[in-house]
């Protein structure tokens, strides 16, 4: 498992929102924005987005949200087993989500933390875990809420280690894949914006590259209207798929590609493989890193092995650690109202807590109803509401009858004589309902 941060934290919260969410999205192809469905679709599997867009939707800060992702490799979860609900899988996942908020949030009531959406995205054949988060912790004052901007994980040295230790904890407690394995090295990268590209027009094409070189497939001509460089990040994909195994079976692989498209080999040094475009030169470039790039296959140094084994035994130490420092942090800058009473950390509590046992029909049944009828009795108060005020607006002597009655004695009311302001001695004839002599001065 690998923990990834979106760059993103501005814009509508809407859009965020429903990017995790959509059972479909649009990606880039062949120089058009497609939208493309989501099979399976996204599922929730806490929060809700409403609330967490209207709380971001509330900061005024430039920096409203924060993204992260539980990225997993194809063959390190059982996609049949989480999709049928594996009661221990799903126990994990939930274990790991609960050790990332109380990393993000250590030191912080629970009463003060933000709500958080947790989705999935299982369309590209492994599985994402999304979690988007407002970037503020909040408390009550006189009866209002006020927010605090709070970023779960800043640009510093002491975020990337405290979040490198919470990977490696959860990875080596869960027996799940490390990202820095020597063992695990990518056999095919480069830019990541051309392996994203690459990645979604793979899917998008469902296409086969041939041993003759050509793309052959429902979306060949699509292919063929592709940036050169996602393209050749295609073949590659694809031939290291189909079990190439070295750097001269790649480049042999690759030829006929780079042919069609007016592109050549630029440089190749021990560990790349550098290409350019032919009519374009260095202005166009692609550089091709991964196993499958060196002239001799590397392999793991095994005291590096030792080193990583290492590091990953005394993962829960340095959490702990970097934890508690956390917290005394937040204490420091944060208000009281913000903060609970200083306690250790326990991250492997955390994670070997067990998952709520699941309600029976009956009780799901039960609280369906419930929700409902909840549902409905928030929708009829007000029309409740709004109908006895009325009611009690009509009554002769109460409500707002008392009121009419006293503006209609105010209505039929004589009009009453005030002096003159310019002429104080003047005064004003009496009127013809009172005819009463006033002395003159």
């Amino acid at each position: 498992m690998k923990l990834l941060w979106s760059p993103h934290s501005t814009g509508p919260a809407a859009r965020v929102v429903g990017y995790l969410m959509s059972e479909s999205h649009a990606a880039h192809i062949a120089g058009e924005r497609k939208v493309l469905p989501r099979d399976p679709t996204p599922e929730l599997i806490a929060g809700d987005g409403r609330l967490v867009a209207a709380c971001i939707e509330a900061l005024e800060t430039i920096h409203r949200y924060s993204c992260a992702t539980l990225s997993f490799a194809p063959d390190e979860i059982d996609m049949t087993a989480w999709r049928a609900g594996d009661r221990e899988l799903r126990r994990k996942i939930d274990a790991a989500l609960a050790l990332w908020a109380e990393v993000a949030w250590t030191g912080i009531s629970p009463e003060a933390r933000p709500p958080m959406l947790v989705g999935t995205h299982l369309h590209t054949g492994r599985l994402e875990v999304n979690i988007l988060v407002p970037r503020a912790v909040f408390r009550r004052i006189s009866g209002k809420v006020v927010p605090r901007a709070w970023n779960p994980h800043p640009p510093t040295t002491e975020s990337r280690r405290i979040w490198a230790a919470y990977q490696d904890t959860v990875n080596h407690h869960n027996g799940w894949y490390d990202p820095a394995d020597p063992h695990k090295a990518a056999a095919i990268s480069g830019p990541s914006w051309v392996l994203k590209r690459a990645a979604a027009l793979d899917r998008w094409a469902d296409c086969l590259f041939t041993p003759d070189g050509d793309f052959a497939g429902e979306g060949a001509d699509r292919v063929a209207a592709e940036d050169p460089r996602v393209q050749i990040m295609l073949a590659a994909r694809i031939l290291a798929r189909c079990g190439v195994g070295s750097r001269k079976a790649l480049l042999s692989g690759l030829k006929p590609v780079l042919s069609d498209l007016g592109w050549r080999i630029a440089h190749r040094p021990s560990d790349t493989i550098a290409m350019c475009s032919e009519r374009e030169g260095r202005d166009q470039q692609l550089i091709l890193r991964g196993t499958l790039c060196h002239r001799i296959p590397p392999t793991p140094d095994p005291a590096m092995a030792q080193a990583r084994r290492r590091i990953l035994s005394l993962a829960l130490g340095d959490l702990t650690e970097a934890m508690d420092r956390r917290a005394d942090d937040a204490r420091r800058v944060l208000h009281r109202a913000f903060c609970r009473p200083p306690t250790s950390a326990n991250p492997m509590g955390i994670l070997r807590a067990c998952r709520p046992v699941p309600l029976s029909i009956r009780d799901r049944l039960a609280k369906r109803i419930r929700d409902l009828l909840d549902r409905i009795a928030a929708l009829v108060q007000p029309a409740q509401v709004m109908d006895a005020l009325t009611r009690w607006a009509g009554r002769p002597g109460d409500g707002f009858g008392a009121a009419r009655e006293q503006l209609s004695r105010l209505e039929n009311m004589p009009p009453i004589n005030m002096p003159d302001s310019q002429n104080p001695h003047q005064t004003h004839s009496p009127s013809a309902e009172h005819k009463t002599e006033t002395p003159t001065p």
